[in-house]
């Protein structure tokens, strides 16, 4: 049977050979023509396409399966921007009442803004604002600062000089009645604030028997591309990779450079005595180093590898080494050098790697300027421009010693439901790559244990407000 049928198969390809050969040719061109595309594909540099997000209407995110839109700025009259500040029992603690650090903090805004071109443009929710429009705000909050410290005349002046903002969530509404102070919000606050600090740690110039963590220098193999170099269309975003046969390629990740021993010692600025001091220096940003000489330095941030942030926490509650409750960084601090062989498993869940270098001061935020302890703040500044004025109020965690910014006769200590109420006016002179979305600022704690504890603890729900000089409100 099968004998007779291969019989037949081959008397028909005789019969039909011409076009058999044709369609037999057809298809190795069709082949070749593809793998020739593929080819040519593989030779072409990689194009990067950059897509602007709509400003126009809040971005949404899932949460729990259901769709919420993000935070956005809602504008608010001065006297339902001060009722607001009031309603807890207390007032900023430095907006009616500037202190020296509020004031130095104002300076630093002033003296960055004032070498800005006034028309550069930064965002302002879904907005826009020029550097002009900025440095009016910020001249006419210090007039008033310089004319009177009477709370009540800054409060008539302010409500007669500025337009003023609520950070609302979208979808949310307020249930007002009477009786003073009275509003139930009927949705969580909008803002989740969390606080970050400059740390000090031990620290020896080259490796040695208990000082063998580094921090390094940046390598010279690592690329920077700034998108608008390309084409002024382009946002800003810088890009990091290194070259591999004339191509740019991701760094290496964290994991790759702890295990791998791919930079020289030769690289580093100093050696540490822990892992765990080396990574808290890589979250923060910042670090004051004491030498066995007695000598200290500042260092600083340079640049990072271009890998995402990702957060150790999450993965610590994802594997169920530690609970969600109550989870801040001395609870991690503690698990770390309890665990260092999880730890290692868990750094892979944070590729990002930071490089930093020496400053002659510190710490300086994204701005290059100095930090105010409990003054300046890092957010999104793709949704809240540089160097404005924010207003926080928030519930402040408990700590065993609160750092000297906040004083003890604060009105903060008033109590709220069992809770600790603070309202401070910060600048926005830093940025966090943690730090996504309009609902998101790390306030700076300042440098030490006692602004660590705080930072550490940091982790609360609260209000965002803002105001604009009147001549420069936005809808």
């Amino acid at each position: 049977m099968a004998e007779k049928w291969f019989s037949e198969l081959l008397l028909t390809c005789r019969k039909n050979w011409l076009p058999i050969l044709c369609c037999t040719a057809g298809l190795v061109l069709i082949i070749a023509a593809v793998l020739f595309f593929l080819y040519r594909l593989d030779q072409v540099p990689v194009q990067v396409t950059v897509v602007e997000k709509d400003i126009t209407r809040a971005p949404e995110k899932k949460i729990a399966g259901k769709e919420e839109a993000e935070p956005s700025l809602e504008k608010i009259t001065a006297g339902e921007f001060f009722q607001a500040l009031r309603q807890d029992g207390t007032d900023a603690v430095n907006l009616l009442h500037p202190d020296d650090a509020t004031i130095a903090s104002l300076e630093q805004s002033i003296q960055w803004i004032e070498k800005t071109p006034d028309d550069i443009s930064y965002p302002f929710g879904q907005e826009s604002i020029t550097s002009g429009e900025i440095r009016k705000t910020l001249e006419a909050l210090k007039r008033i600062y310089h004319e009177t410290r009477d709370p009540d005349l800054i409060r008539s002046r302010m409500s007669e000089t500025f337009a003023f903002y609520r950070l609302r969530q979208t979808g949310s509404s307020v249930e007002q009645g009477t009786g003073q102070g009275y509003e139930r919000k009927l949705s969580k606050p909008p803002l989740l604030l969390t606080g970050y600090f400059q740390p000090e740690k031990a620290a020896n110039p080259v490796r040695s028997s208990g000082f063998s963590f580094p921090l390094y220098a940046t390598p010279e193999d690592l690329i920077s591309v700034r998108l608008k170099d390309f084409d002024p269309e382009l946002p800003g975003t810088i890009l990091y990779g290194r070259l591999n046969k004339n191509r740019l390629q991701p760094y290496y990740t964290r994991y790759e450079i702890d295990t791998g021993y791919i930079l020289p010692d030769s690289l580093a600025l100093c050696w540490l005595q822990s892992y765990v001091d080396a990574l808290e220096i890589q979250i923060q940003g910042s670090a004051i180093i004491d030498f066995p000489d007695g000598s200290r330095r500042f260092i600083h941030y340079a640049a990072n590898n271009g890998r995402p942030y990702g957060s150790i926490g999450r993965w610590i509650i994802r594997n169920g080494y530690l609970p969600a409750d109550g989870l801040d960084w001395p609870a991690i601090k503690q698990w770390a050098e309890e665990n260092p062989e999880l730890m290692q498993e868990a750094m892979k869940a944070n590729p990002r790697y930071v490089f930093f270098k020496w400053e002659q001061d510190g710490p300086l935020g994204s701005l290059g300027i100095r930090l105010t302890d409990g003054r300046s703040a890092a957010t999104d500044q793709s949704f809240y421009p540089p160097a404005i004025p924010v207003v926080l109020q928030f519930s402040l965690p408990r700590s065993p010693e609160y750092p000297d910014w906040i004083p003890a006769d604060s009105p903060v200590f008033e109590k709220n439901h069992g809770k600790t109420v603070f309202s401070v006016m910060v600048f926005n002179h830093d940025r966090g790559a943690a730090i996504k979305g309009p609902g998101r600022v790390d306030l700076f704690c300042g440098s030490g244990d006692r602004a660590g504890a705080l930072a550490g603890r940091l982790k609360a729900r609260g209000e965002l407000f803002l105001f604009l000089y009147k001549d420069v409100e936005k809808p």
